[in-house]
Order: structure tokens, then sequence, then C-alpha cells
């Protein structure tokens, strides 16, 4: 059995560098934990603080920021769970990925094409290129919403009135130049490290995988990379909470129906379906490819074999001894037809509908409370009586 070691691309990242500098070393369940309370105390604590010098951390309305559920969204939930969704994500990727080598799809003659394509990911994962675009777009995406906030004027905490000026607030200026390049930093990094994994599948797909067409997982025997997709529920309530955040003030704050803000729900639904389910698409032209082949082959096996029996048992079918089902003839026949089964009820797609359900769920759940303020618990209360009754 080859060796497994170097199937682990994804445990690294573009801030890999200051990481190890900081004795935070990207990868290790401890420090991502810790990473993961460091961002807190980066991205939220001192918005809090600065914001209260000024008097814009509590009070009524959307002006402070402990009413601002987009600021809640993304600095005090959407950040540390960007950073704990790494553990979740390298974990399964990684068992994904060293299963095509213990198991040996991948044949010897791919083993340098699929060794190097995990290394290429690796170095592209943690470039410092790649870090400083992220940097870069980090902040350039924050001071293009500069523009936003003067629009907005002193309806927000970021923006200060004195003297019929606009002033940026201490609070504001944290958010500016350290918490929303924090949050958007992760994000696109994690959009970096999606696109490498649909790179990765991509030319995996492309390999000459070995498909056992009358696999019993009806996927070719790739049934497993529906794992992946156990990698990144995390992820998917992270991105959830920061649109749910956004949605949370256009409906306590401005006071938008939660019904007209449905497509925006079902955009995010779909969206993360589309990055976390999109890159197994890449094994629907092999998968059918070797059903094709499989179909004609087992197909002609089990029909001749359907002849044979036929024309042994079909003449005597009045006459057949009691323990005829007993005879290999009856057991064989049937196990082959049923491996036959497996190759016609094989799937293009090497997911199933309990695969992605986590995934559904975890992004659906922070649109929940924006739901249920439609609903009355008169309405509840009804709905439960009447399952009762």
């Amino acid at each position: 059995m080859r060796t497994t070691g170097a199937a682990d691309p994804f445990g690294t990242g573009p801030f890999q560098a200051l990481l190890h500098a900081l004795h935070l070393r990207s990868g290790e369940e401890a420090a991502i934990g810790r990473r993961a309370v460091i961002a807190v105390l980066v991205a939220w604590v001192p918005l809090v603080v600065l914001a209260q010098l000024q008097g814009l951390a509590m009070g009524t309305g959307h002006v402070t920021v402990l009413m601002d559920f987009a600021a809640y969204a993304r600095f005090l939930v959407a950040v540390p769970l960007l950073v704990l969704a790494e553990g979740q994500t390298r974990t399964w990727l990684q068992r994904v990925l060293g299963h095509f080598t213990d198991t040996r799809l991948i044949p010897v003659s791919e083993d340098a094409s699929f060794t190097s394509l995990l290394e290429s990911t690796r170095r592209l994962l943690s470039s410092p290129i790649a870090l400083l675009v992220i940097v870069a777009l980090a902040f350039a995406l924050t001071l293009a919403s500069g523009a936003a906030w003067k629009a907005q004027g002193a309806q927000l905490w970021t923006v200060l009135e004195r003297d019929g000026q606009q002033v940026v607030s201490y609070a504001g200026w944290w958010r500016l130049l350290v918490s929303q390049p924090l949050f958007l930093s992760l994000l696109l990094t994690w959009f970096w490290r999606l696109f490498l994994w649909a790179r990765c599948v991509r030319r995996i797909a492309r390999m000459d995988v070995r498909i056992i067409a009358s696999h019993p997982d009806h996927a070719g025997g790739l049934g497993f990379l529906g794992q992946s997709l156990r990698g990144f529920p995390i992820l998917a309530f992270a991105f959830g909470s920061a649109v749910a955040g956004t949605l949370a003030n256009l409906v306590i704050h401005e006071g938008h129906s939660p019904t007209t803000l449905t497509p925006v729900i079902i955009a995010t639904i779909v969206f993360i379906l589309l990055i976390s389910v999109g890159p197994l698409l890449a094994f629907i032209r092999p998968l059918r490819e070797a059903q094709d082949d499989a179909e004609l082959s087992y197909g002609a096996l089990a029909t001749s074999v359907g002849h044979h029996f036929e024309e042994r048992w079909l003449p005597q079918a009045n006459d057949a001894p009691l323990d005829a089902l007993g005879v290999p003839d009856f057991s064989a026949t049937t196990d082959l037809f049923s491996v036959v089964a497996n190759v016609t009820d094989m799937r293009p797609i090497p997911i199933e509908i309990k695969d992605f359900l986590p995934l559904l769920v975890a992004t659906f759940l922070p649109f929940l409370p924006i739901i249920l303020r439609q609903v009355s618990f008169a309405d509840l209360l009804t709905v439960a009586k009447r399952m009762l009754m």
C-alpha cells in the first residue's frame, strides 16, 4: 500500500509564514482554536471598546455597534468560524485524497502525476503571491465601501456628525483598517482554497481513475467523494451568518419584509451548494463513460448466462425438483444479475442527498430567526396543535 502522508495539501494556507512566526501553525487543532479566539479579540472586542469611548456601543437603533447585526455576524460569528472551518475541511479532504491511493483507485502509472498535483496544490495555497493578492483585495474592497459609509452618513456607528461634517469614528477606523480587512482576507482565502480544491478534483477526474461500474455504492466506487462535503458545514454556517446579519439589519432597522428577502436566502444556499458540490461534477463524464462500457460488457455476460440458464431449466419447468432453488445455477445467476443491476443503477454524480443535507441545514440555520420573525407565536401554537390532532 502506498503512503498517504503527502495527501494533505490543504493543511496550510497563505498566512502560513505569519502563523509559524506567532507559534500558531496552520492545521494544528489546538492552534486553530487559539487563532479563532485571537481573531475575535482583534476583530470584535476593539470595536465595542472604541465605540463605547464615543457613546456608539450601546443604545437603540442602527447607530450603535451592539445593535448592528451585520457587525455581530461578520466579526463575532463568521470570523472565528472561518478560522475553525480550516480544521474540519482539512480532515475530510485529506481522508478523501488519501483514499484514492490507499485503495489504488489511482494506478501506479499515475502516481507521479497525482503526487505532483498534491504538491502544486499545497505550494499554490501557501504562495506569498497569493497572500499579497488576498490582502490587497481585502483592503481595496474595504476602502471601496467608504463611499457607502458617506452615503449613509451618521445613521451608522462608523461615522459621526460634527459641525455639519461627517467624521469617521474611532470604531469606524478600526473597522476600516482591521476588522473588515481581516474578515475579507479570511473570506478570500477560502475562495482561493475552494478554487484549488476544484482544480485538484478536476485534474484527478482526468486521470486514469479505476472506476468499478458494478460497485455496490452505485457510484463506480467513488461514493466516498461525498464525504468531502462533511468538511464544509462550519464554512457554510459562516457564509450564511454573514449574509443573514445584513438581512437582519434590513428587516429590523429598515422595515423590509422577510418574504421579500427570500431570493437572497435561496441564492445563498445555491451558492454554497455550487462551491462545495460543484467540483465533484467533474466526475460525471468518466462515470458516464464507465457505465456505458460496463452496460455493454455486463449486459453481454448476463445475456449469455441467462440463455444457458433458460435452456437448462425452462424445458423442465413443470418437473423441476423441489430442491431446485438450492442448485448453484439459481444462486449464481441471481448473484450475477444483482451485479448487473448495480451497473444499470449507477449514478453519474458520486454524491447522495444525505451527503449535502448537513450543508443545507448549516446554511439555512442563520436565516431561521429572520424567517420566524414573520411568524407569530400564536401561529406556531396553532401549527403544533394541528400536528397533534
